[in-house]
């Protein structure tokens, strides 16, 4: 599975977007994403238009944050960690963590926004849609 296949998921089961594919680009998926409350500002597009590409949740912090901040304002009051770890077996790699009462979901990758969302999904139960890219 790619980054941009990885967002398109998380904006759907994370996010609460409807995802409509297009097509695809040289970049990944081109998307419209319409949310239950309709269209929302910033890269979803103007609410007259639908094709807008999603967020990249699984390569920008700022975007990762956001997953952050959905997951622990929801209901659930998910508490959230991130650590990067040092070492020899391990350099620069990244941990992240939710909490729901006594489950821990976590997601481990050489980037923080992709450990955020890989926890993101453990945490909403899509992790197994995630599929090792294709080389």
């Amino acid at each position: 599975m790619t980054n941009r296949e990885i967002d398109a998921l998380v904006a759907e089961k994370v996010m609460g977007c409807k995802v409509i594919m297009q097509y695809a680009s040289v970049v990944g998926p081109y998307c419209g994403c319409l949310c239950k409350d309709g269209y929302i500002k910033g890269p979803h597009g103007d609410p007259r238009q639908f094709d807008a590409d999603l967020y990249e949740y699984s390569t920008d912090i700022a975007a990762a944050w956001q997953v952050v901040e959905k997951m622990v304002g929801d209901q659930y009051e998910r508490k959230f960690e991130l650590e990067r770890l040092a070492g020899r077996k391990a350099p620069g790699r990244w941990w992240a963590y939710f909490y729901k009462d006594l489950d821990r979901f976590s997601g481990y990758a050489e980037d923080a926004p992709l450990a955020i969302c890989l926890a993101a999904l453990k945490a909403v139960g899509a992790s197994g849609e995630v599929a090792p890219a294709k080389e």
